[in-house]
């Protein structure tokens, strides 16, 4: 029995000491914005180690209790979603240490961005229209708009001719507004390839047909280009050139401003070497020019101008000898005044000059002894300047 009593001494003399080693910490966690308590929030206490030493959870009034050794070196972190995490470093003597309230300030930083990677859909149909994402056909950084949709499938540009889903393409309009007249190559050309969102093929009414409300079957095969909604504000463009022998040279370049309705676009483009940047309808005005579209202004709410010349084919670069020097300025130009007008043109200059020097050396024999010589110098200059001028005003009313 009296061996029973020493040993319960023996413990309660080492839990007596036990207890004198312990240190209480305990505080009350509040919102700053609201000065109240925070249930729930982390109470974390390290070591000089920055080892964890005990963690809890406060109460529903705030309140948290933790127990550890005392003299010896911490740092307490308290932490709740949505609020900015307090550190202190304590060093805990004694028995106990009341940090009172805790003042936690909220956080009005922008959390970590989560994002989420997938496959884009490359093409969806919408009704008669066939919608591609360009986001979906990876392109080289210069890359143009003819480069991008060369890699959708149905879209084909072969020999200078724009073809969708087997028919030729017959306009390119961008944000649904005409875009340098009705050449696709000439758009899609000049426009970069990293400013599309979305290109849409479909079919689309000529003007006659949306006039008077009568389908005439002479449907325009379209593609609408969706600009970025970032890119619908800004300006881009591109210059290039070349110098050879012979002093051949190319040149050339385009400007656009954008503000979002108001848009404005500038090409140019000069060389010696019978290159043509634009298409020979732009160029010179007169191939495949409607005759409705000439002369003054017309009525229902549509008005056009136009500017055409001669035979085309008399200065089509292809079709001549010699060297041709070509150069050739475009201004294209879409706004809407009001609410219910649009606007809409294009301007067009060209000048070429063809130079060609042609030799002929015949040798004609009429005879054993009787020979005749023919030799003939030709040397042509010829240069043409045209224009050619379009301006749509559209009002629904």
């Amino acid at each position: 029995m009296k061996k029973f009593y020493l040993l319960l001494l023996l413990l309660l003399g080492a839990f007596a000491s036990l207890m004198a080693q312990e240190h209480i910490l305990k505080g009350t966690v509040v919102a700053g914005d609201e000065q109240k308590p925070l249930p729930g929030a982390n109470a974390i206490l390290y070591n000089s180690a920055r080892e964890v030493v005990k963690a809890v959870f406060s109460d529903e009034q705030g309140f948290f209790e933790l127990r550890v050794n005392r003299g010896a070196a911490y740092t307490l972190k308290i932490s709740f979603v949505g609020y900015q995490t307090l550190e202190r470093p304590l060093f805990l003597a004694g028995e106990a240490t009341d940090l009172g309230p805790l003042v936690l300030l909220p956080d009005n930083k922008t959390l970590k961005t989560i994002e989420i990677q997938g496959q884009a859909v490359p093409t969806i149909q919408k009704g008669d229209t066939t919608e591609y994402n360009a986001l979906a056909y990876k392109t080289n950084p210069d890359a143009s708009a003819e480069d991008l949709i060369q890699k959708m499938p149905g879209v084909v540009v072969q020999n200078g001719t724009v073809q969708a889903q087997g028919e030729n393409v017959r306009q390119v309009l961008v944000d649904g507004k005409p875009f340098f007249s009705d050449d696709p190559n000439l758009a899609l050309r000049n426009l970069p390839a990293e400013m599309i969102d979305k290109i849409q093929v479909f079919d689309q009414a000529s003007d006659q047909a949306q006039f008077t409300g009568f389908d005439d079957g002479q449907n325009l095969k379209t593609i609408n280009i969706i600009t970025k909604p970032d890119k619908s504000r800004g300006e881009f463009g591109k210059v290039y050139g070349g110098y050879g022998q012979d002093k051949r040279y190319l040149g050339g370049g385009s400007a656009n401003v954008f503000r979002k309705e108001s848009r404005f676009s500038l090409i140019g483009q000069s060389n010696n070497i019978n290159v043509q940047n634009f298409s020979a309808e732009d160029l010179l005005g007169v191939v495949n020019t409607p005759q409705n579209r000439g002369g003054g202004f017309g009525g229902g709410g549509r008005s056009r101008a136009g500017g055409g010349g001669t035979d085309a084919s008399d200065f089509l670069v292809g079709n001549q000898s010699g060297i041709t020097t070509t150069h050739a300025l475009g201004l294209n130009y879409s706004d809407n005044w009001g609410k219910d007008i649009e606007t809409s043109g294009f301007y067009f200059f060209n000048r070429s000059q063809n130079e060609a020097e042609e030799q002929r050396r015949q040798q004609i024999f009429l005879g054993a002894d009787d020979t005749q010589f023919y030799n003939e110098d030709r040397l042509s200059n010829q240069q043409n300047n045209n224009h050619r001028l379009s301006f749509n005003l559209n009002t629904d009313g």
